[in-house]
């Protein structure tokens, strides 16, 4: 039954998610109505089933990557944070922080993010300034967002040892709900397919994040989430 729900929500948040990275091009604006219009959708139905949302997160159409994983990394994050006991308005919290993640993205040239070759060090270097546009868009935004969203934009790529980007900064400095979206982002994006690279399987991507726990990310939450998603 949730499964037909999960469904239209899915296909609701895809265009829902379009919009906001689309106005955020066009305008510098973050519609934060609408992504909590798509959040607490996601919230209810993965309140009432957490699988049926999981599965429709597995849909994939390689050229709507960007807009794909921040509705992917909502969903996921969501359910795991269900799976951690997390109450229904830290949910909600936790499912805006995946959802505008990677809003930075839309502020670097179209031309590298979808590069199919092998990225040159420069070129990185570009991309790596999505977290420091995303934060500053958040933190700009005319509309009232939860800090946290913004830290997250800003440290999705920050690791447990501290080799992370843009700010390097230590494991005591990272927020529970960084922690988390760092793992769940790490995962769809290692089971995506991208213009450049097949997708990894769900063992496979499992499998790197228990290799890296305790260096990339957090230790207790990476096996934690290995027991949800597996």
């Amino acid at each position: 039954e949730e499964h037909k729900a999960a469904g239209q929500i899915y296909l609701q948040g895809k265009v829902g998610i379009k919009k906001i990275l689309q106005e955020v091009c066009d305008k510098n604006n973050v519609a934060v109505g609408n992504a909590r219009s798509i959040v607490n959708e996601c919230v209810d139905s993965v309140m009432r089933n957490p699988d049926a949302l999981m599965w429709m997160s597995k849909i994939r159409e390689q050229d709507e990557y960007t807009a794909e994983h921040c509705l992917n990394v909502c969903v996921i994050a969501m359910i795991f944070g269900r799976h951690l006991g997390l109450a229904q308005k830290d949910l909600v919290r936790l499912g805006l922080c995946g959802l505008l993640h990677d809003l930075g993205k839309m502020k670097l040239p179209m031309e590298i993010l979808n590069k199919t070759e092998k990225l040159l060090p420069e070129e990185f270097d570009i991309i790596k300034k999505h977290a420091e546009l995303g934060y500053e868009l958040l933190l700009n935004s005319e509309h009232y967002i939860p800090p946290i969203v913004a830290n997250v934009a800003h440290s999705h790529h920050e690791r447990i040892d501290g080799l992370g980007y843009p700010q390097r900064k230590s494991a005591a400095e990272l927020d529970i709900m960084i922690r988390m979206i760092t793992l769940v982002d790490a995962y769809d994006a290692m089971t995506s397919d991208r213009c450049y690279s097949i997708g990894k399987s769900n063992t496979e991507a499992l499998k790197i994040i228990y290799e890296n726990k305790g260096s990339q990310f957090d230790e207790a939450l990476a096996l934690e989430f290995i027991k949800c998603i597996g």
